[in-house]
């Protein structure tokens, strides 16, 4: 299996340094999941979007309307 520096390096630093208790690389959506509650959803995701943009990161790239 195939593992990027980058990913390596991401999740490390989630894993010991933030202590991050859940941490996935390479994690997609499956296009035949059903989507609820698409407005908490987008909440959710503009919120954390703007925290970590506090911190100089792009977390998201793309939106929930990305998968409607």
């Amino acid at each position: 299996m195939k593992i990027e520096i980058g990913e390596s390096l991401m999740y490390s630093w989630l894993k010991h340094i933030q202590k991050c208790q859940i941490v996935q690389t390479n994690w997609k959506v499956s296009p035949s999941w059903d989507l609820y509650e698409i407005e908490k959803l987008a909440g959710v995701m503009e919120i954390t979007k703007e925290e970590f943009l506090k911190q100089g990161y792009d977390i998201y790239k793309v939106s929930v309307q990305f998968f409607l």
